[in-house]
């Protein structure tokens, strides 16, 4: 099966060895906040990050969503769209954006968090 390549998603995949930090080492929210990706991207498209928790010491856990979706994927009590890391672990992850390349996310400790852009669809 041929695959026409002018008619195929936009995508972007950061140079080897140079990923962009979309949220350098610091302390997780604990209520649902913004996290702009717009600068790869004013548009709807979907993320894909590693989520590494730099905690220096015990677990936490991430929800991730787009900007604006009321799901509830709090991250104490609920399954669904949720990272549960332990010190130093990480996670790769798909999210889709807003129309403005938006996403929004909440942990459940306020501990050192690193989240790295490994690539967008869209």
């Amino acid at each position: 099966m041929k695959t026409n390549l002018s008619n195929s998603l936009p995508f972007y995949i950061p140079a080897t060895g140079v990923y962009p930090q979309l949220y350098a080492p610091a302390a997780s929210p604990l209520a649902w906040t913004d996290l702009d990706a717009s600068a790869f991207g004013a548009r709807q498209h979907l993320l894909i990050i590693s989520v590494i928790n730099r905690s220096g010491a015990g677990a936490n856990s991430y929800a991730f969503r787009a900007n604006g979706n009321l799901l509830n994927n709090e991250p104490i009590g609920h399954a669904g769209g949720v990272l549960n890391l332990t010190n130093d672990l990480c996670a790769t992850i798909t999210v889709l954006t807003d129309e403005a390349g938006i996403i929004e996310w909440v942990a459940s400790a306020n501990t050192n968090t690193e989240i790295i852009l490994l690539g967008s669809i869209g």
